[in-house]
Order: structure tokens, then sequence, then C-alpha cells
């Protein structure tokens, strides 16, 4: 079941994180919201920063792996409740929600690692490290 569930997050990850990572780079004209204007390609300029887009995918990806990581707590608590009080049932419920906050915890701090390294590069070459989280 949980092989399942994960089977089914990766996909729909596979399928929307390109839609999700070119929509945050769509064009900004009230006239043309979906960007597509002669001339622009799907996704909009092209004069967008590459550390810009680099940002987003990591967002992007970090924000799915959040995700997998909340399901596997909730199916933790749900097998929990769903044990009947039987200790083995209760043992594997509490082995999938120490899991999942160990993964919550890793996912959050790699979070805080890559902001801090892609900041710090763009203020090395001369920027304020703000483009990216705008």
């Amino acid at each position: 079941m949980l092989k399942k569930i994960l089977a089914t997050l990766a996909t729909f990850a596979l399928v929307a994180a390109p839609a999700f990572v070119g929509a945050q780079t769509l064009s900004s004209d009230p006239e043309d919201p979906f960007g597509l204007a002669p001339g622009q390609n799907l996704y909009g300029s092209s004069d967008q920063d590459l550390r810009v887009t680099i940002v987003n995918i990591i967002n992007v990806f970090m924000g799915l792996l959040g995700t997998v990581a909340v399901v596997i707590i909730l199916y933790g608590g749900f097998k929990w409740m769903t044990a009947g009080g039987e200790s083995k049932g209760t043992e594997q419920a509490k082995k999938l929600i120490i899991n999942g906050i160990i993964g919550l915890v890793i996912i959050l701090s790699s979070y805080a690692i890559a902001r801090f390294v892609l900041v710090s590069l763009l203020r090395g070459t001369g920027g304020s490290g703000s483009e990216l989280y705008q």
C-alpha cells in the first residue's frame, strides 16, 4: 500500500513539476497572462536568470519531498489508529512516524543549506540575493 502511494506521488511529481516550474516563469503582462504572445516561448521570456530557475526547481522539488514526508507521517498515524491495540501494528506505525519526521527534518535542512548556498553565490557575483526569492 505504501509503495503504491509513493509510486503515485512520484508519478505526480514527474508529470506536474515541469508545469509548476513553468507556471512560475510565465509572463506577467496582464494582456497576455499565459505568456503565449507571438514570438515568446511557452515558458515566458528567456531573459530570466539561470539561478532563479534553479531556485524554482529546488523549491518545487523540496515541496514535493515535504509532501511525501507528511503523507508518510499521516499513513503512520492511520496505521496506529487502525492497529486495534496490536503491538506489532503500533510498532510499525511508530517506525513510520519517526522515519517521516526524520525525513522532514532532512528535507528542511537541505532546503536551508541550498538557499544559503545559492544566496551566497549570488551575493558573491554582485547581486543582493533578494532576486532569488521574490
